[in-house]
Formats: structure tokens, sequence, C-alpha cells
């Protein structure tokens, strides 16, 4: 499976949710245009393929419960998934937000109308420029391979729904 690196597209959330973003990607995989019906299958195959210790360095909770519940309540700005809170939405994407004091976080998934790939989006400002560009520092060479990882997990639990029933009616 490729994953390409990229800039978010024009009319993406995440590309105009911050004026000058001091950090701006999106990882692009392909997929069947039937793999996922809805961006929030797109969002609930990313948190839920999270191994236990991504999920808790991401998500700030080992309990898979907890994210389950946070799901099951769909994802409506304002409510959070773990330390994620939904900034913004519409029905192609679903912007995440985490806010660590010294920096803003904003990640996103987006499944354009096509359905044929999914993206997935980062944005990062800066709040405290020497403090959150030391930590991004840390943290930027091993964002690519965890977004790519559970990108993989992402497209992999896609293939794990159950099939559709039949239709009632003769084709």
């Amino acid at each position: 499976m490729k994953i390409t690196a990229t800039q978010p597209a024009g009319d993406s959330l995440v590309a105009s949710i911050y004026e000058n973003p001091d950090y701006l990607d999106c990882f692009v995989a392909a997929v069947g245009p039937d793999t996922f019906e809805r961006v929030d299958d797109v969002a609930t195959a990313w948190f839920m393929g999270q191994p236990a210790w991504l999920r808790l360095l991401s998500t700030n909770t080992l309990s898979k419960g907890a994210v389950e519940d946070a799901i099951a309540r769909g994802y409506r700005v304002g409510d959070t998934v773990g330390s994620w809170e939904i900034i913004t939405r519409n029905d192609e994407e679903i912007v995440f937000g985490e806010n660590m004091g010294f920096m803003q976080y904003r990640m996103s998934f987006r499944l354009p109308s096509a359905g044929d790939r999914i993206e997935a989006g980062t944005a990062v400002r800066f709040l405290w420029h020497r403090t959150g560009k030391f930590y991004f520092a840390l943290v930027q060479p091993l964002h690519p391979r965890f977004v790519k990882m559970v990108l993989k997990n992402t497209i992999a639990r896609s293939n794990t729904r159950p099939p559709k029933a039949p239709s009632d009616t003769c084709e």
C-alpha cells in the first residue's frame, strides 16, 4: 500500500485552520471507492486501529472502551475522543485538536466525495515559539512513521467490516 506525503488540498479544513501554520502536512492513501462510506468511518477505524501504546500517547488513555464510548456518541463539534476535541467538521472532513499550552496541534481525516482516497492532515501552531519548536523538533521525525502506520491499520480495519446486507431487489 502506497502512502504519499503531500500538502493538504487547498479546500480542506485543516489547510485553512491557521492563517500561517508553523507546520502543515498531509498523507494520502488510495482506497477502493466502497472502502469507507463516511469520514466518520475513517476516524473510527483510525482510533480503533491504534496499538495500545500509541493510543496512550495519542488519546491519553489506555482504555479502548473509553475510546469506543466516545466514538459511539458521534463526532460532533466540541465532543472529545480521549484528549482530542472535535474542532470543526463537514461531510468530507473532521478536524481534531489538542492544545498543549505551548502549541496547538490539529489533525484531520478527509474522505473526498469520490471515496477513492483517505487523507490524514496535520497543522501545528507554536504558541510559545521556542518551546513549541523544540518539542516538535523531537516529535516531527517520528510523526510520518506513526501516521503511515496508523493509516495502514485504518485501511486494514475497513476490510474487517461485515459485508452489506444483500439487496431485496433482483438485478
